[in-house]
């Protein structure tokens, strides 16, 4: 009654006006899983430089990838370093959220057996990490290393 476009309002003509605007239903954001492995040698920690082109590109990380299934922690970091990876039990988890998707990022301690290892990888020392560019979740990681 105190709508001052009322007489040219189609909605009120038609009678929509109390379910006019219609929100649209949101949809689903997608959850995955996923696996980083801290890897220390002496005072040395293992990331590895995310490719230039695509999400996160051009950051470095801690080893990892998506995890299809779940628990097969170990058959991600043995197709992502090329080697054998011992994990520990998994040492902490983050939850983490980007626009397009929301993950779990399962923590793992872990050790191979060369350390021997080429481009993109990089073995770094613990005072050395806060020089190289992480993304959010993996800052996270960076932080729990600092406290010990």
């Amino acid at each position: 009654a105190i709508c001052p476009v009322q007489p040219g309002c189609q909605a009120h003509q038609k009678g929509l006006q109390d379910e006019l605007p219609m929100k649209s239903v949101r949809k689903e954001i997608p959850h995955y899983d996923y696996i980083a492995t801290v890897i220390q040698r002496e005072n040395r920690v293992l990331i590895r430089k995310r490719p230039e082109k695509g999400l996160l590109g051009g950051l470095w990380e801690f080893p990892g990838g998506r995890v299809e299934q779940k628990n097969h922690f170990n058959e991600v970091m043995q197709n992502e370093v090329k080697q054998k990876v011992v994990l520990t039990p998994r040492w902490f988890y983050i939850q983490h959220a980007f626009t397009h998707f929301k993950m779990t990022l399962h923590l793992f301690r872990g050790s191979i057996e060369k350390a021997r290892v080429s481009a993109p990888f990089k073995w770094v020392t613990l005072s050395d990490l806060a020089d190289y560019p992480f993304s959010a979740a993996h800052q996270k990681i960076v932080l729990k290393l600092q406290e010990g």
